[in-house]
């Protein structure tokens, strides 16, 4: 399912990464989204068997030009929710390690069934 939400995510113009995949010898795009699948469940119980699963991301947009944030996480929600994902959060404001970058943060779901 990463690689799945990260070409998605890549049909806005931006590359996307898996959070944490950087390392300290790879310089940072000047922007550019991660995600994080932070839950799983299953789903919809039929006889003791689950009948879906319902997959939790963070995905973060990180940039060094903080007017592109709100243009691209809206480029991302109308793609996501046309691909049957659910936007369960609005955007938020995240900290970055990088002082230059600004970042913002929305949470979707995927139901597979």
């Amino acid at each position: 399912m990463n690689e799945k939400l990260m070409a998605l995510l890549e049909q806005t113009g931006y590359e996307a990464y898996e959070q944490g995949s950087f390392t300290s010898s790879k310089d940072y795009p000047k922007s550019f989204f991660t995600i994080w699948n932070f839950d799983s469940m299953y789903i919809e119980f039929y006889e003791n068997n689950p009948m879906g699963i319902a997959r939790y991301y963070w995905i973060n947009f990180y940039t060094l030009n903080p007017a592109v944030i709100d243009i691209a996480l809206k480029k991302a929600i109308e793609l996501l929710k046309k691909n049957n994902w659910i936007i369960s959060q609005p955007s938020i404001d995240i900290s970055t390690s990088v002082k230059q970058y600004s970042g913002k943060q929305i949470t979707a779901i995927f139901i597979e069934e």
